[in-house]
């Protein structure tokens, strides 16, 4: 090139240097070995050796001696004279020397799809637009519906003996898996999860919450519970659900309750109701039942709530929201909570589908809940039934369970300025 001091090197001298130093000695070795068939000589304009001299010997004299030569310095060796005839032929017709003579499983060198296979990976793609929104289907049935897709635009052969311009064949099954992998990687995993993945791949319009003062946004959700429980009633079993109120602003957890089964909308109803009045504390109490105490003094609210004078509260002062941050549950849509919002004042902050990091604060809290506490008591059931040991019986009552939580959220749990 122009303006250069030096010539720069051949791009396949670049890879080859970059190869691990025992591939290149391999390599460097058997192009020796290669010379001296063809040219008589190891190195060019050395000696010739007069067991391969090209003027008295022919070729497949010289392979053949080439053969035992080999073979005689390793005894194990297949070397054979079909072997070494594919190092000739490759090295004369290949312009890239001595790489040509590296072997190949050493090659990371991924090779771009054919033309075929794009026109197969396009209707993939339009597959899988199809496929959004719509319940887990099997491979057969992304290749058939390829398949149709291929046949509708004309690009699809009548026969396998047929060629045709612009016109492809179905790939074998394990092809076409590949070629899915690689357009629609998405298609191999559950419908939720594909959905999540869909939905952190659109751009956030207006940023994440935050919040300049208490009470400004209360997230609420709730999830199922670890722990395995038992009725107080009868022994059975339960599945209880947690329902958290967490303060985006202090970070303090204002609202919490355990609930058989699944949660209805007078369950949220009550948690929200909870955060609006003092909870008061009684002396007979031990000391862990009083929470970190953040934001409004404790006298006002004693006097703003007509309470008596040394009245001690047991949580978080009363806050009115400004917003509650809640998802499309069926628990926060339906009209207890709706008629709570109108009397008090407070509107509502969805979070969008599948979008966890719209509520990443109790999400997280989810998680520490179950790693700090549930895991360490009887009845732990784990994240999911893949997760679950056989012998997981309930221990602890819903009352018991629910002392205990309030023990870790007032003694352990920290999420206060």
């Amino acid at each position: 090139m122009l303006g250069l001091e030096e010539v720069p090197p051949h791009p396949y001298q670049v890879m080859f240097d970059a190869l691990p130093q025992e591939v290149r000695a391999k390599a460097l070795r058997l192009e020796r070995h290669v010379l001296e068939v063809l040219t008589g000589t190891q190195e060019k304009g050395g000696p010739i050796n007069p067991h391969y001299d090209p003027a008295a010997f022919s070729q497949n004299e010289r392979v053949r001696r080439k053969v035992e030569e080999l073979r005689g310095e390793d005894r194990d060796s297949k070397v054979d004279e079909r072997r070494v005839k594919r190092w000739l032929a490759a090295y004369r017709e290949n312009s890239s020397g001595v790489f040509a003579l590296v072997d190949r499983r050493h090659l990371r060198v991924q090779e771009s799809h054919s033309e075929a296979d794009r026109v197969v990976m396009r209707a993939i793609d339009a597959v899988q637009a199809d496929l959004r929104g719509r319940s887990d289907v099997s491979l057969d049935e992304i290749r058939r519906l390829t398949h149709n897709k291929l046949e509708a635009g004309g690009q699809l052969t009548g026969s396998e003996n047929e060629e045709a311009p612009g016109k492809v064949r179905m790939p074998a099954r394990t092809k076409f898996s590949e070629l899915v992998r690689a357009v629609a990687p998405t298609l191999f995993k559950s419908a939720r999860q594909r959905d999540s993945i869909l939905a952190n791949l659109k751009k956030r319009p207006f940023g994440r919450a935050t919040a300049d003062r208490p009470g400004q946004v209360i997230v609420l959700d709730y999830t199922r519970f670890d722990l395995r429980a038992i009725s107080a009633v009868d022994g059975s079993e339960l599945s209880l659900r947690l329902l958290i109120a967490l303060d985006l602003y202090s970070r303090a957890i204002v609202g919490w309750d355990l609930v058989e089964v699944e949660p209805r909308g007078v369950d949220a109803t009550r948690l929200v109701i909870g955060i609006l009045f003092p909870k008061l504390w009684h002396p007979s109490w031990p000391e862990t039942s009083k929470w970190r105490y953040t934001g409004v003094p404790q006298e006002v609210v004693v006097a703003e709530f007509g309470l008596p004078e040394g009245t001690e509260l047991a949580g978080p002062p009363p806050l009115l929201p400004e917003q509650l941050m809640i998802d499309g549950g069926k628990i926060f849509i339906g009209q207890h909570l709706h008629a709570v919002a109108d009397e008090f004042g407070f509107d509502f902050r969805y979070a969008r589908p599948y979008k966890g990091s719209d509520k990443a604060h109790v999400e997280v809290l989810f998680k520490t809940i179950r790693v700090r506490f549930a895991e360490a008591l009887r009845g732990y059931v784990g994240p999911n039934v893949q997760h679950r040991g056989k012998k997981v019986r309930g221990y602890h009552t819903r009352g018991e369970l629910m002392r205990l939580v309030g023990e870790m959220i007032t003694s352990e749990l920290d999420f206060g300025h």
